[in-house]
């Protein structure tokens, strides 16, 4: 399961893969879809809101609506780098996928499909009743900030696309800190209002801390056969290679922490990095984590023999050459390193610069 913001031009590439159109424009997702399959896709027409169901306009003009309804209730402009929208993408859990190499026709029987589109029946519904927001244009013809929802049987893993522009339901107030150059911080209130585009706001940490596992309760009760499969174990999420923030890597059994790779605690470290923001407790926190990696003892075994081989002089050996183990391990070895470079190199480009005078400027 996924969830992703997009900027208007980003989210322009989005929709046209879930439209399926491959023109020579569009980078996003898989290009290696089967269109021989892509006959077994369904895309939704519209969702259903107070027992009406609400035709999706397309993206742009849906932006271009809402866009408007935004600057009508809050007297500003949208910023041009606003996320315009939100991606939310389900795959079907492993056990209930087309076995790789099945000739679809054999495996999508009616059975198989009405087994299917119970479960995404019920995403769509969780998401319609938790995202969408019912408006009415200049002509008091009814839209919604949904602009697509379908399901994809042509790519790798069958799973269930639903967009929409991020529209809040209801006005919120927030308390905003901010830090000046010389540590003091100040609070003003902010007022976000209904009806009005809002990303950060709709799609905000907290939201994204629960919202994957509301959503597998909630599938869990309005599925008949669902028993889990769009989440896994933290454990197992991480021996999989996924990011981890900070916060879980150091809530793992210390055990577990010392079999990690050391590219997986790398994914995690480069994800605290990209949320840091100016605070200075996190830029600490991830300058000691980048010293903890740069040590040789934190390498996984294979990676520790490879730093010294490269010690000892040894990596010319023939015996090794021919290894194909090795060989791997050396590639892996050198992207770590690399890796770790550019953090460092990142990290110092955070570090407020010496020798300047408080609150001065370059």
């Amino acid at each position: 399961m996924n969830v992703e913001k997009f900027t208007l031009q980003a989210g322009l590439q989005v929709v046209k893969h879930c439209e399926r159109d491959r023109d020579s424009s569009c980078r996003y997702g898989n290009i290696n879809i089967d269109s021989s399959r892509s006959y077994l896709n369904r895309n939704a027409r519209g969702v259903v809101i107070d027992n009406e169901l609400i035709m999706f306009r397309p993206y742009t003009e849906t932006v271009r609506l809402l866009k408007r309804e935004t600057e009508r209730i809050t007297g500003r402009g949208l910023q041009a780098t606003a996320n315009t929208l939100v991606s939310i993408v389900v795959t079907l859990p492993k056990e209930y996928q087309a076995p790789k190499g099945t000739d679809p026709k054999d495996w999508y029987t009616p059975e198989r499909l009405k087994t299917e589109q119970e479960f995404w029946t019920a995403i769509s519904r969780y998401c319609k009743e938790r995202f969408a927001v019912p408006f009415k244009d200049e002509k008091g013809k009814r839209y919604t900030n949904f602009v697509y929802m379908c399901v994809h049987r042509d790519e790798t893993s069958t799973h269930l696309h639903a967009g929409f522009v991020p529209v809040l339901k209801e006005t919120r107030r927030s308390v905003k800190k901010t830090r000046d150059a010389d540590g003091n911080v100040t609070e003003r209130t902010v007022i976000s209002r209904a009806g009005t585009i809002s990303a950060c706001e709709v799609i905000s940490r907290d939201v994204l801390t629960t919202f994957h596992q509301e959503l597998d309760a909630f599938l869990r009760e309005n599925v008949s056969w669902y028993r889990g499969g769009i989440l896994l174990p933290e454990e197992e999420k991480t021996r999989q290679g996924q990011n981890v923030t900070m916060k879980e890597l150091k809530n793992l059994p210390a055990d577990f922490r010392d079999e990690r790779t050391a590219a997986n605690r790398l994914d995690a470290l480069v994800q605290a990095v990209g949320d840091i923001r100016g605070n200075k407790a996190a830029l600490d926190a991830c300058k000691k984590e980048l010293l903890a990696l740069s040590q040789a003892e934190n390498l996984p075994p294979l990676l520790a023999v490879v730093h010294q081989l490269i010690k000892d002089g040894l990596l010319t050996d023939e015996t090794i050459k021919r290894n194909a183990v090795y060989q791997k391990a050396v590639a892996a070895f050198r992207a770590y390193t690399e890796t770790l470079a550019k953090i460092k190199k990142t990290l110092q480009g955070m570090e407020r610069p010496k020798g300047k005078e408080r609150g001065g400027r370059d």
